[in-house]
């Protein structure tokens, strides 16, 4: 199987620069930001989530992540932007901590680095389903092209790179302080639960024991490769996806 991603990522930074060579949670996480995904670190208090997430903002790019806090009053002006009043008086936009981040990921990608990636810490302590708007349909990387959140803001493209990942912390103990996240918004995310370091995981594959033989995967397979090769929304925009060749039915 041949493996194609963006290869200026790899070359912005020195090889293996923020990632353990022995730390299998780290090289996971990285399969998934490769793959297009965002990822949602999930875990108790205290077991590393941000600071998995903040190495994990750096892997492919030397482009610092823009940080915000979960907190109740969270809105969409922190989030993406608002008009504010400025130092002369006059009102003037301003961009929250995504819109930041889109706006040095655009810049950084035309000079040929990546993107900035964006960490959202403690997700579940703000109301994000309301805050994010409509941030919250382009979260889905293959409906990026088509959500131009950044119009009125004043950052061209005023779309989210498809390279761009959000990489977002849950609290799964402080339930009674904590806001509930919609299916809707956890979909756009792919999950990994970070264990006490006291405990460990061992993946289990389980095989049936009968496989039919005459099923047809082309439908499925052509499927997962769509959803693999999405182009970038804007100029130099370099979308971190792999690249999975549909082999022919007969090698199924």
């Amino acid at each position: 199987m041949r493996l194609r991603l963006g290869a200026k990522f790899l070359l912005a930074c020195k090889a293996g620069d923020g990632m353990g060579a022995s730390a299998p949670l780290e090289r996971f996480v990285a399969l998934l930001i490769l793959s297009g995904k965002n990822v949602l670190l999930v875990g108790a208090p205290g077991v590393g989530k941000t600071e998995l997430a903040l190495r994990a903002a750096r892997f492919f790019t030397c482009c610092e992540p823009e940080v915000e806090a979960g907190r109740e009053d969270l809105s969409y002006e922190d989030l993406v932007w608002s008009y504010a009043v400025g130092p002369d008086g006059k009102l003037e936009r301003r961009l929250g901590s995504l819109g930041r981040a889109v706006k040095r990921s655009w810049e950084s990608l035309a000079k040929g680095g990546g993107p900035c990636h964006y960490v959202l810490d403690e997700i579940n302590r703000a109301n994000i389903d309301v805050a994010l708007g409509r941030v919250f349909t382009a979260l889905d990387v293959e409906h990026r092209p088509r959500v131009k959140v950044f119009e009125e803001a004043g950052v061209e493209p005023p779309l989210i790179p498809t390279s761009l990942r959000v990489f977002a912390t849950m609290n799964v103990v402080d339930r009674g302080q904590l806001f509930k996240l919609s299916f809707a918004l956890l979909r756009r995310f792919a999950y990994v639960y970070v264990p006490p370091p006291h405990k460990s995981i061992s993946p289990r594959l389980e095989i049936p024991h009968i496989i039919k033989r005459d099923i047809d995967f082309t439908p499925y397979a052509e499927r997962a490769y769509k959803s693999l090769t999405i182009n970038g929304v804007g100029p130099g925009d370099i979308p971190t996806i792999l690249k999975l060749p549909i082999p022919s039915r007969g090698r199924y």
